[in-house]
């Protein structure tokens, strides 16, 4: 796969604002790196801003179908000077949140996923919830599965629900349980519990050293001096 679609915000000299999905290519992991796909949907609360800014979408309007459709809406002329700096530039919209890999470069931290048990911590859309709809898991955990890796799983309340969706996951009872004898421990919902673990205790259950952390919750210098290989997003 050399190209993929990429959701992007522009406002037009005319002052219309268009959203609309771009083919964009997929650029090389280096050795250590890895290239993941961030779903758009859902769209996080961040990333209206930069969706919308200051169009008026109550009178917004829509052409072509399915991935060729393009939403514009018109900005008053008495604001666009605010955003002068935006004129012509297609920004990117819906890069935050969790991912699937689709590269990954040669060295071993890039390619650990492949083949191991993988902890995942967090299976629900958000925290303090049990819904799983475009919960990120539903396309980690397939994606991991086809890499070949084995899937150990626990959500504080979405569980119940998780198993209806996904096959061949292991649920377990408790986040050391879920770590325990695991390759790679991965963070994707960002639940109060998962804030607060005992990382010498975790680090005492993986059988590996790689915890990749998509919600950025911990500290790399202190994770690195723990002993963890640790992988977050974007820094």
């Amino acid at each position: 796969m050399t190209n993929a679609l990429q959701m992007q915000s522009t406002l037009l000299e005319n002052g219309v604002l268009e959203v609309a999905l771009a083919e964009v290519a997929i650029p090389e992991p280096k050795d250590h790196e890895v290239v993941v796909r961030v779903e758009a949907s859902p769209i996080n609360p961040s990333d209206l801003g930069v969706m919308f800014g200051p169009a008026d979408i109550s009178a917004a309007t829509s052409t072509g179908k399915g991935a060729k459709t393009v939403l514009s809406a018109p900005v008053a002329p008495q604001i666009m000077p605010r955003f002068k700096a935006r004129v012509g530039q297609a920004l990117p919209v819906g890069n935050e949140g969790a991912g699937v890999v689709v590269a990954a470069g040669k060295n071993p931290e890039a390619q650990a996923l492949m083949g191991k048990t993988v902890a995942l911590l967090g299976l629900t859309f958000k925290p303090n919830t049990d819904d799983m709809r475009d919960a990120p898991s539903l396309d980690i955990i397939p994606a991991l599965q086809k890499a070949g890796a084995k899937i150990k799983a626990y959500d504080p309340a979405g569980a119940l629900e998780a198993e209806k969706l996904l096959n061949d996951v292991e649920m377990t009872t408790g986040a050391y349980l879920c770590a325990e004898d695991a390759d790679v421990m991965v963070i994707i919902t960002e639940w109060n519990e998962f804030r607060a673990l005992d990382l010498d205790r975790v680090r005492e259950c993986v059988k590996g050293s790689v915890l990749v952390d998509l919600r950025n919750i911990y500290d790399p210098a202190d994770m690195t001096e723990r002993g963890f290989k640790y992988v977050s997003i974007g820094r």
